[in-house]
């Protein structure tokens, strides 16, 4: 037998990434608000007969229709779909007659089919109540109601797929007018193609279904044209009479629970114009705050490990070029990024709360009406915010923006939204810049910062929008997830699934970026006469073209490396300054007492702020160039942003170091 594939579908934010993981035993990224899938994902298991079976998580959609790049990926994924395709459609409870107008057109395409109702044991929270029963008997299809707890909704739909528990609905239609389902049979007859997916393709713009029809294009505008001289506004009425239809099934099978009593909305106060932009504000500081006073100890901790180590090894060790190796370049380099490992996951875990919550999208709301006067939707909005945790997933999810030119804005803008590894950085100057400022002082810059390289994502935004794409954005739809407590399994995985990428990428792109530039700083060139190491020598050259902005040649070569990962800022710094040190010591100390010729301090306020400055607006991430190139379909647009980007960033510290200076 071939390989069976299972095909998730349903709408946004109704759990159909978590099936996913349930039978797949993956880890991908869940969160309470719309649009968080973005491509479609795969993986497979052995079901309780040892077959193997190929899943597919597709992205959330209300409806198929080929408007956006994610949903022709799935109109495409269903319409090449061979008979070992089964569909497993996401009912969410709570909003079952949004989730039928899917579930019915599915119904029609007449591929195998089973229904998973989920989040059931949610819905009489909102004072209703589920007749299984009736609902049953309406769909002419296999329903199952999955259990809130993970084994054993994990078990049920290995039953489900085992028992293949899938069946196809071939006379199920109610999308067309009867005067035009005889037109509609005709052309199925005449391209051998089923009456639903005719149905289907001639409900979609005639521009976005060619691609679907190119060998049976004119028939189907034959037939286009045949509804419209014979039915009047035949696509409206096959709309109305699916809603109709869906409004009979949800008068049956939802009945209303007396004597439920709701609790306080807070939704009052999150949505509020003002006291929601209050809220927000308190919530930020409060919880970067955590982060900041939680993560101190541990930093020390390990500031003063790597400080006792490089000693011990200093002292156990013979002299020779591997101890050396260990001392400056493993441990100072590696091992200062590791000290910014608390921050860096305590900030993942506070975003995911506000994903897991729901939270996060009550701020999109909160914020949409600023977008749009800028010329975005609140689906750019949703991209620029996922930009905080890593910029690479906030480019990824531009692919649910259905307006071309405002996609290429936001992916064009969105470098400028400060991700986590942004913040170590950040941190390390604000030390070097105020030595015994508080936690709270902390918290405010770190938001001012966030806030500022925001807005001017934002303002840049306007620009794009009011001079160069001059269309009208799209209209964004989304809904307002429910308000739900975290789930702390889930934040623990997703704790300790960033703690490993962390320490992954510390051991393997930055060490060997620390292990590189230690051997080049021990590779003699001649020079005049004169002999020097490789890294100074290059130190030397981007020195002249930093030192108007305070950047010196250590800096030049850390921002250098920087370009493969931010982290190698840190740990290159580690491996210059232990190189020169006489006595292990921390990095933040190496930078404090670090003097130019003239004995003048080279961290200085003005380098600081300037470098700060750098950060927020350079762009320095190859991965990210890539992938913009990638959803882009072309390099025209990365290549300008790094111009533009790199060039505007100078040109700022220029303007401000020299004002401060």
């Amino acid at each position: 037998m071939s390989n069976r594939q299972i095909i998730i579908i349903g709408n946004p934010n109704c759990g159909k990434t978590t099936l996913f993981n349930d039978l797949t035993g993956a880890h991908e990224r869940v969160a309470n608000y719309v649009g968080v899938t973005h491509g479609i994902q795969n993986g497979s298991f052995l079901d309780n007969f040892g077959q193997k079976t190929t899943v597919y998580d597709l992205p959330g959609t209300y409806g198929l229709s080929v408007g956006t790049s994610e949903e022709r990926e799935i109109f495409d994924l269903l319409y090449h779909s061979g008979e070992q395709t089964r569909l497993l459609c996401v009912l969410d409870a709570r909003s079952l007659e949004r989730s039928l107008f899917l579930g019915t057109q599915l119904l029609e395409l007449g591929l195998p089919i089973c229904f998973a109702v989920h989040f059931s044991f949610r819905l009489q929270k909102q004072g209703h109540m589920l007749d299984k029963a009736s609902l049953e008997r309406v769909l002419p299809a296999p329903v199952i109601y999955l259990s809130s707890r993970t084994a054993v909704r994990r078990r049920q739909l290995r039953d489900v797929v085992t028992r293949d528990l899938f069946e196809k609905t071939n006379n199920f239609h109610i999308s067309f007018p009867n005067k035009g389902e005889k037109l509609r049979d005709e052309l199925a007859e005449k391209i051998n193609l089923s009456s639903g997916w005719c149905g289907l393709l001639l409900l979609q713009d005639c521009a976005q279904r060619k691609a679907f029809t190119t060998e049976h294009e004119e028939r189907f505008v034959q037939t286009e044209d045949a509804l419209n001289q014979t039915v009047t506004n035949w696509k409206t009425q096959a709309t109305t009479a699916r809603y109709r239809w869906i409004e009979n099934v949800v008068s049956q099978c939802i009945r209303h629970v007396s004597g439920q009593h709701s609790s306080f909305d807070w939704d009052r106060v999150f949505l509020h114009p003002f006291w929601g932009l209050v809220t927000m504000g308190m919530i930020a500081f409060s919880m970067l705050l955590t982060v900041f006073t939680l993560s101190e100890y541990p930093m020390r901790l390990c500031e003063w490990g790597i400080e006792a180590l490089q000693g011990g090894l200093k002292a156990w060790l013979p002299d020779t070029w591997w101890r050396s190796l260990l001392i400056e370049g493993v441990l100072g380099g590696s091992g200062n990024v590791l000290l910014f490992l608390p921050q860096f996951v305590l900030v993942i875990a506070c975003l995911g709360i506000l994903e897991n919550t729901g939270y996060l999208a009550r701020v999109m709301f909160l914020l949409d009406r600023w977008m749009k006067k800028i010329g975005l939707s609140g689906s750019s909005f949703v991209a620029l915010v996922s930009c905080y945790a890593c910029t690479v997933p906030g480019i990824m999810q531009t692919r649910c923006v259905a307006n071309r030119q405002e996609r290429l804005t936001t992916l064009f803008v969105a470098p400028w939204v400060n991700c986590a590894s942004r913040v170590p950085i950040y941190l390390l100057l604000i030390s070097l810049l105020f030595k015994d400022m508080t936690p709270c002082g902390k918290t405010l810059l770190v938001i001012a910062i966030y806030l500022t390289g925001l807005a001017a994502a934002l303002a840049l935004a306007a620009v794009i929008r009011t001079f160069f794409f001059k269309t009208r954005g799209s209209v964004s739809v989304a809904e307002v997830p429910p308000l739900l407590s975290p789930q702390w399994t889930y934040i623990l995985k997703l704790m300790r699934a960033q703690t490993l990428f962390f320490l992954r990428k510390a051991g393997t792109v930055v060490l060997a970026c620390s292990i590189i530039l230690w051997l080049c700083l021990h590779a003699k060139i001649t020079r005049s006469g004169e002999t020097v190491d490789c890294v100074h020598w290059v130190g030397e050259k981007l020195e002249k073209i930093l030192k108007p902005i305070g950047f010196d040649g250590n800096l030049g070569i850390a921002l250098l490396s920087s370009f493969d990962a931010r982290e190698n800022f840190i740990s290159t710094l580690g491996v210059l300054y232990n190189a020169d040190a006489k006595e292990p010591g921390c990095l933040r100390e190496y930078l404090q007492q670090a003097k130019d010729a003239e004995g003048k301090p080279i961290y200085s306020f003005a380098t600081c702020v300037s470098l700060i400055l750098f950060f927020m607006f350079s762009l320095q991430c190859i991965g990210t160039l890539m992938l913009v190139k990638a959803e882009a379909q072309t390099w025209h647009l990365p290549l300008l942003q790094f111009i533009f980007m790199n060039g505007f960033a100078y040109a700022l510290c220029f303007v401000v170091y020299q004002i401060l200076r």
